[in-house]
């Protein structure tokens, strides 16, 4: 009885082992999904939870006019030849779109027309302009006594803020030139959390008003 017992013991563990092998195999191959409770989780960086935001949460069209900007992390981004209706404005199915110029290397050249399209474009609800260099920096600026200045900006952004146009400047200057050349990711990184902060002001203002009017 005892030897009995026994044998059921042992053929009923090498059951178990064989299933968990063909188990373990069919998840090898794909054939069977890891049990959640088994997966750990990965933590996103907050570079990376900000590329989340701007795919994903709140689908955002990034655009980039001149010198190809370099990002550690897969971020989607397009690079146009000039700014005009066919290549900027259109969202489409995104909800924000964010105009980068990457004048650094002091090397872009705006037609008229492209300056006036894009103050057309950052006078509409959902678009922001990036500019970085010194050129265009106050080019779309509104008259105002209160315009503000930092020594060695390069970067100027422009958005539709209540009535007005708002200006953020400062987030890219010259001191932050021989930093990125050890670490090369850094403009990209700024650029970045530029939009993410843009597109969480925007949402800010937007519950704002939704607790305002239903009221």
């Amino acid at each position: 009885m005892f030897k009995k017992k026994n044998g059921v013991i042992v053929a009923a563990a090498a059951l178990l082992l064989l299933l968990a092998i063909v188990y373990l195999a069919g998840v090898i191959l794909g054939f069977f999904h890891v049990p959640k409770f088994l997966k750990k989780e990965k933590k996103l960086n907050s570079v990376e939870a900000a590329i989340k935001a701007i795919e994903e949460s709140f689908p955002t069209d990034v655009v980039i006019l001149g010198d190809k900007i370099e990002f550690e992390y897969d971020f989607s981004v397009r690079y146009v030849e000039e700014i005009n209706e066919e290549s900027v404005g259109d969202k489409g199915a995104y909800r924000y779109q964010a105009i980068i110029i990457n004048d650094l290397s002091n090397d872009v050249y705006l037609q008229e027309s492209e300056v006036e399209y894009l103050d057309q474009l950052i006078h509409h609800e959902g678009y922001v302009l990036l500019y970085l260099g010194e050129k265009y920096g106050s080019m779309w600026e509104e008259p105002s006594d209160n315009n503000i200045f930092i020594e060695g900006n390069l970067s100027s952004i422009f958005y539709k803020y209540g009535s007005g146009i708002k200006e953020c400047i400062g987030s890219w200057r010259k001191s932050d030139l021989e930093e990125s050349e050890e670490y090369p990711f850094l403009l990209g990184e700024i650029i970045i959390y530029d939009i993410q902060d843009y597109i969480e002001e925007m949402n800010q203002n937007e519950a704002v008003l939704n607790r305002i009017f239903k009221k």
